[in-house]
């Protein structure tokens, strides 16, 4: 996917095993990147010749949110557990993804509840799930909402829109101003309002409605308790891009 250069000011940080999680981890900083959003996979973000703790410290101390990829031997890597405890020590927000039924929330995390993934997603699938959990907290709702809607004002193409609205569908809500700047945007940019949804209608393939349409759809046709921030919600896999 081509690199959006409008750049967000939330910034997340991965932390991974680097034999077990590397290739998901760099899957899901692409497809975020892609959107503009600025994802921290350490082993390619920290500058060649700088010590590696102050790198990652460095990182650390400017991320918003900390995502844990628990991949096989997570919870054994002292890296892993370091970062978690910079994290906690910070009160970063924290995400934890897991892969293996062995690898859940440990230490001071144990009360925490984990996002499965399962053995058939993809990292599509983690990012949009990555994507609901940022917009059920306060602090990463807005910059998150807010960067997306932005994303689509500048969008060069209609696989470009169609994966920016495919993370703002994960929100519960929208709020008037952003609809007003969403439809704006879809009568000036016709990368988006004239771009298409192709939707799974159990045999097949079949209508193709606008993306505007398709987003509206999927936010303001969710039951009241899911509409409601904060609450948790299962990851649905999304309709293929638009080719």
């Amino acid at each position: 996917m081509k690199k959006n250069h409008n750049h967000s000011t939330l910034q997340i940080f991965l932390s991974f095993a680097e034999d077990t999680g590397s290739e998901r981890a760099i899957d899901i900083q692409e497809i975020f990147e892609g959107v503009g959003i600025n994802i921290i996979v350490a082993k390619h973000d920290v500058v060649p010749g700088t010590q590696w703790d102050d790198g990652i410290e460095s990182f650390l101390d400017s991320s918003d949110a900390l995502i844990c990829l628990g991949t096989p031997g997570f919870s054994q890597r002292a890296w892993c557990q370091q970062e978690v405890g910079w994290a906690l020590a910070r009160r970063l927000p924290i995400f934890w993804i897991s892969y293996d039924v062995k690898e859940l929330p440990c230490g001071l995390l144990a009360g925490t509840q984990a996002h499965t993934s399962q053995p058939s997603d993809s990292a599509e699938d983690d990012v949009q799930a990555i994507a609901e959990w940022c917009f059920r907290l306060e602090p990463l709702r807005d910059p998150l909402t807010q960067h997306l809607i932005t994303s689509l004002a500048s969008s060069s193409s209609f696989d470009e829109s169609d994966s920016i609205v495919s993370l703002l569908a994960q929100a519960s809500s929208l709020e008037k101003q952003n609809w007003e700047r969403i439809i704006s945007i879809a009568a000036n940019n016709e990368q988006f309002g004239r771009a298409h949804r192709y939707v799974h209608h159990g045999w097949g393939w079949q209508s193709q409605p606008l993306l505007v349409d398709w987003l509206k759809e999927q936010i303001d046709g969710k039951p009241e308790h899911v509409r409601k921030p904060k609450r948790k919600s299962n990851t649905m896999k999304g309709p293929p891009r638009v080719k």
